[in-house]
């Protein structure tokens, strides 16, 4: 597809703003929420009766661009009956040498999940 120089300089300086990224995740997320209600023949209505909201709650969030929680999303994700994988992050550059590795933060994960446990 041949873009105009207009749309590439467009492109090149909004690539790198939070937003495009921002918008980029959630057409992806958009996308695979509509194609599961597709998949389970459920409504914007149905899919609202699930999660205890309004019919046009879910339409602002699948519609209209609408900032949604990771609450927002893991309430849709089970209502729709979806696992959920945290996202991976991986760096733009890599600045280790072959044979090196990178310094890594030990893993608080089973800590935060056992205080989160137990405060319940």
């Amino acid at each position: 597809m041949q873009y105009s120089k207009w749309a590439k300089e467009r492109y090149d300086r909004l690539k790198d703003k939070p937003e495009y990224l921002a918008v980029k995740l959630m057409i992806e997320i958009n996308d695979q929420l509509y194609n599961r209600m597709e998949e389970l023949g459920l409504s914007q209505y149905d899919l609202a009766e699930r999660i205890g909201k309004s019919q046009s709650y879910v339409s602002k969030l699948l519609n209209h661009g609408t900032n949604m929680t990771l609450k927002t999303l893991a309430a849709l994700a089970m209502a729709l009956e979806l696992d959920i994988e945290p996202p991976v992050f991986k760096p733009k550059k890599l600045s280790v040498k072959p044979g090196e590795e990178l310094a890594r933060r030990p893993s608080t994960d089973n800590v935060k999940l056992r205080k989160f446990v137990s405060a319940e």
